[in-house]
């Protein structure tokens, strides 16, 4: 298991952490060769990516079109952690905690189910919300350690 010493000990001078983000169709068409780069980045090394399901103009793109991209890369690279952010709390138009809390979960099952080895919801969020998504979102290594633990 990696540790904050280590994450923060990865982000160095001269041979930084890098991680390939797609934001937007643009972005996701440029690593949509997706799979083929996420194969590429495995085979030197990189152990996870990020992918976003917003845009630069500040909007969730379609979960079906994000979903594909999630695909794509656990298809191509299957031992890569593929974390899958998804930002209902983040952008958007405001709406109640509770619709953006069900948005969230929805969208995260989506990603799951297409191959995401984790979800991320970034934005301020209240710890009872944050209990709430832990609870709906079972990843495939939450339900490993239900099994082990």
């Amino acid at each position: 298991m990696m540790t904050p010493a280590t994450f923060r000990a990865l982000h160095r001078r001269g041979d930084p952490l890098v991680l390939p983000n797609a934001r937007d169709l643009a972005s996701a068409s440029w690593l949509r060769a997706v799979g083929r780069y996420a194969a590429r980045l495995a085979g030197l090394g990189v152990v996870g990516v990020n992918v976003e399901d917003s845009d630069a103009e500040g909007r969730l793109v379609d979960p079906e079109l994000a979903a594909h991209k999630v695909h794509a890369i656990s298809t191509a690279a299957p031992g890569l952690y593929l974390n899958a952010r998804t930002d209902p709390f983040w952008v958007g138009s405001p709406a109640d905690v509770r619709q953006r809390t069900r948005e969230a979960v929805a969208r995260a099952h989506r990603y799951l189910a297409a191959g995401a080895t984790g979800v991320f919801v970034p934005g301020a969020i209240a710890l009872d919300v944050v209990a709430t998504l832990a609870r709906a979102t079972r990843t495939p290594n939450t339900e490993a350690q239900t099994r082990t633990g």
